[in-house]
């Protein structure tokens, strides 16, 4: 299996931990991945390993891969049909492919939405689009799904957490950190109610 954006490799231990996968993650963060090492050295789990690559650059042999996952990175590419041809090429055939990825939604895109995407150099794309980009690459029984609804639980829920235990994480980071992400999950709920921000997940095979 190939992890592209691993970050600091949670989900590749997960899937060699759970189902015996061998995993290549890859990521252009080294800060990332020295942290990512460093726990998987502590499991010492050898199915792991992992390279600094970008998707957009590093050249895998055709028919490399059974499966290819990604977890909200590759918003961040701007030619991301680009990416979902390069994923196909890299994919034995019948293999699948699974990714989250940032969207944009179909309300109209507030200026302070548009300068949170210029920031964070976010490419969104709508899940329409994602689905025709995914087939166009070359895939087939794609299925797109919208996962906006659990986003935005999973920002509510982490908000209450943290002002349940304000007191104990103002002690330990200080109120700009505690302002900050406040101010985060607040933008982003308010994004998505507006339907400005998405949260989608593809999952498609590459024909035999």
């Amino acid at each position: 299996m190939l992890d592209i954006g691993v970050g600091i490799g949670g989900g590749a231990r997960q899937a060699a931990r759970e189902f015996g996968a061998l995993v290549l993650g890859i990521d252009v963060s080294a800060n990332m991945l020295s942290i990512a090492i460093d726990r998987l050295q502590n499991e010492k789990d050898t199915r792991v390993r992992y390279q600094i690559s970008d998707a957009l650059e590093y050249e895998f042999p055709a028919s490399s891969f059974d499966y290819v996952f990604s977890r909200d990175g590759l918003h961040h590419n701007e030619r991301i049909d680009i990416v979902m041809r390069r994923i196909f090429h890299w994919l034995k055939p019948g293999g699948k492919v699974l990714i989250t990825i940032y969207g944009m939604g179909h309300g109209t895109l507030s200026a302070k939405f548009q300068a949170y995407v210029e920031k964070r150099k976010y490419f969104l794309k709508t899940l329409e689009e994602m689905v025709e980009i995914t087939e166009a690459a070359g895939f087939e029984n794609v299925q797109g799904t919208n996962l906006t609804k659990r986003f935005r639980d999973i920002l509510l829920d982490e908000r209450t957490k943290t002002l349940n235990r304000k007191n104990e994480f103002l002690e330990k980071f200080g109120e700009e950190t505690f302002n900050s992400l406040l101010n985060g999950w607040n933008d982003k709920i308010d994004f998505i109610d507006d339907d400005n921000h998405n949260w989608n997940q593809i999952f498609a095979t590459k024909p035999l």
